[in-house]
């Protein structure tokens, strides 16, 4: 089990809040507290918290990434894609398979815009109506709408 942000302050010898501010970055921190900070925080294996991050900055760090169907040629490129630029940003991925069910692509946006800050929906079959509700429904920062390559 990964250390906790006061485990991290305690054996650094300074405040919950300074581990926080050094961690992000803050210019707030002098630079050798950031230092000790962030070498206290790497013994002890301190892994940040995603929930408890996103309660202060409203940020998940995860996305949906929507498709219609996992074993049709065009898509695991596109959800090969999407998990290697998703990993390259710290983001995390939920990916949904919608069984070629376009009323299940909208639903599947709806039940998780508030747990991620982007959508990518790959949706070949959704009507453009069904398409502005799914953009509107989501709270997230991005929503897209991308098409598989194999036509059907």
């Amino acid at each position: 089990m990964s250390a906790t942000i006061r485990q991290v302050a305690l054996a650094a010898g300074v405040s919950a809040a300074t581990v926080s501010r050094a961690l992000s970055g803050s210019p707030l921190v002098d630079p050798r507290t950031r230092e000790a900070v962030l070498r206290t925080a790497a013994d002890l294996d301190y892994v940040p918290n995603r929930a408890a991050r996103g309660l202060i900055t409203g940020r998940t760090g995860n996305l949906a990434l929507v498709v219609p169907d996992l074993t049709d040629p065009g898509v695991p490129p596109v959800v090969k894609a999407a998990l290697a630029r998703a990993r390259d940003a710290n983001y995390a991925v939920f990916l949904v398979d919608t069984d070629d069910r376009p009323d299940a692509e909208l639903a599947a946006v709806r039940s998780l815009a508030k747990q991620v800050d982007g959508v990518v929906l790959c949706a070949p079959r959704m009507s453009a109506d069904d398409l502005r509700a799914a953009a509107s429904c989501t709270t997230a920062s991005s929503c897209t709408a991308v098409p598989t390559t194999s036509p059907r």
